[in-house]
């Protein structure tokens, strides 16, 4: 029997990136619930690196932020 899988909260942290370790990256943070909000407000178009759960929180408050910053 497969184990029982629980879905994120919509409190769950996001982030997207766009062009990624390019001069026009662009990074968008947020949370589940507000995923297309985040992407629109950012500008991202795609493809785009989507990351979800407190890895987010974590990554970006150990190494600061340089990109767009929405509900976190």
């Amino acid at each position: 029997k497969a184990p029982e899988v629980k879905a994120p909260d919509a409190a769950t942290p996001v982030a997207v990136i766009e062009n990624g370790t390019r001069a026009e990256e662009i990074r968008a943070f947020g949370v589940l619930g507000e995923l297309s909000e985040v992407i629109a407000r950012a500008g991202i178009e795609g493809p785009a690196l989507l990351v979800i759960g407190e890895v987010v929180r974590v990554a970006r408050d150990a190494q600061g932020v340089n990109g767009v910053i929405l509900g976190l």
